[in-house]
């Protein structure tokens, strides 16, 4: 992959930083350490108009790690007014922010340097993998094909471009084209936003990697609402024609079915998910698409959509679905808990019934060990 990379770069008339994979200015060759900004140019644009880029970061391991990140949403006037500043605001989103998705890039140093990234801790099974990072500044969830000029309070209009399709086709295409390895492993994941994606763009990636193991991680998703269809198609999408499938009241629920039926018996698939028992952020976007306020009946409902989701993706799979539940993170006051692990130095910490997150990864992707964790929050019954 480095010669091919290396020959793209100069057509980008762009810095090359030392591995000779992407390209990146000065700034951000410091910025990145060992990651490598890549522009994508063409139709790929973030959500305010900015530059779109991918970043890559070369590992000492023929085993690929594909992430989508995450930033949130909008699907409306209120929603689209209020977009998030990563380089501003390095913090979880809140009502009272009010803030939320990421309208362009700006990603800041610890971006790079939590979680399952950091390549200097022991503890990460993944340290020596090659990483690319299919960043994300399109507040579609990567997969909206749309522009929309929304109404601000001062009567003015704000454009949003959502592109994630277009962003994540332009990336996928450029891996394809570009990474000429032949990966044993390839895990694809997702935080958030970005855990949806890792679900809707899984068998494009199986197909782009015919001869890899591959794994797919949704880290901290799922909302549930009637009106799911209505803000999908608010994005462009009409996801029977994009994916494959139908779009009903659950996202996350509706995209794992297509896949388990599809990959069925295929054990070179294996799909995993994390949830927390009640997730602070989840919660808050379902309250805020619901236009409700973060209720104590709001939070159970969540919960029992996650459990009864992960109850029927279970009994439909054919032992190539694995979820890992927990209470991690857990606030005393509010009784919510954390969002995401995998973008995160909670990533090293959870554990549940025993067992860590991350030992959970390594059991499933390296070891071959596969099994559930966290099953007693499951219900009886369907």
């Amino acid at each position: 992959m480095r010669k091919l990379l290396f020959c793209a770069c100069i057509l980008l008339a762009t810095p090359v930083l030392a591995t000779g994979l992407g390209a990146a200015s000065v700034t951000e060759s410091k910025l990145l350490d060992v990651w490598e900004k890549i522009p994508l140019g063409g139709e790929t644009l973030c959500s305010d108009g900015s530059e779109y880029a991918i970043y890559y970061q070369e590992g000492k391991s023929d085993n690929l790690h594909i992430f989508f990140g995450p930033g949130g949403t909008c699907w409306d006037e209120d929603t689209c007014n209020r977009p998030i500043h990563w380089q501003q605001e390095s913090r979880a989103l809140t009502a009272e922010d009010g803030a939320y998705y990421a309208d362009a890039l700006n990603m800041n140093e610890e971006v790079f340097q939590t979680g399952i990234f950091r390549t200097e801790n022991p503890k990460n099974p993944f340290k020596d993998w090659s990483k690319l990072m299919i960043s994300y500044c399109s507040a579609d969830v990567h997969i909206g094909h749309i522009e929309h000029q929304y109404k601000m309070p001062n009567g003015e209009t704000r454009l949003i471009t959502h592109r994630g399709k277009v962003n994540v086709d332009a990336a996928l295409n450029y891996l394809q084209k570009n990474y000429k390895q032949n990966p044993e492993k390839v895990l694809v994941s997702g935080e958030s936003a970005g855990g949806f994606a890792s679900i809707f763009y899984l068998p494009r990636i199986a197909e782009m990697f015919k001869n890899s193991k591959i794994y797919q991680l949704s880290d901290g998703n799922i909302i549930a609402t009637e009106r799911s269809i209505e803000i999908v198609e608010a994005w462009g999408v009409d996801s029977e024609k994009a994916f494959g499938f139908k779009i009903t009241n659950n996202i996350t629920k509706d995209a794992y079915l297509y896949s388990l039926e599809l990959f069925k018996n295929n054990p070179r698939i294996t799909m995993l998910q994390q949830n927390t028992t009640f997730d602070e952020t989840m919660i808050k976007f379902q309250s805020w698409v619901l236009r409700d306020k973060v209720t104590d009946a709001v939070k159970a409902r969540w919960h029992q959509d996650m459990i009864y989701a992960k109850k029927h993706l279970k009994s439909v799979s054919n032992d190539n679905y694995f979820f890992y539940i927990s209470e991690c993170g857990k606030n005393q006051e509010t009784k919510t808990t954390a969002h995401c692990l995998e973008w995160n130095d909670i990533y090293y910490e959870c554990s549940e019934e025993g067992t860590f997150f991350y030992k959970w990864l390594d059991d499933i992707i390296n070891k071959e060990r596969k099994y559930d964790v966290g099953s007693s929050y499951l219900p009886t019954s369907l």
